[in-house]
């Protein structure tokens, strides 16, 4: 679990590196939800987004070149 959590964490770092707004907190489907509320702890806002995960999108998540998850707004990366 906690190397997932690294593992998405370090995936936001990244994008948002490249000016990217990950997720989309302004109209995206997590925009109501914790993971987009920049009051909360990084941890608690990894764990919301992890939990809105289903065991196949998690696994997915391992590969280099991942699908996107449409339903969370989360796009492709390499």
């Amino acid at each position: 679990m906690y190397t997932f959590l690294i593992l998405l964490w370090g995936i936001f770092v990244y994008v948002n590196r490249q000016n990217v707004t990950y997720p989309d907190c302004k109209s995206g489907p997590l925009a109501t939800f914790p993971v987009c509320n920049p009051g909360l702890p990084s941890r608690q806002r990894a764990i919301d987004l992890i939990s809105r995960l289903n065991v196949t999108e998690k696994a997915s998540l391992l590969s280099t070149a991942p699908p996107a998850i449409p339903c969370l707004g989360l796009p492709t990366y390499y």
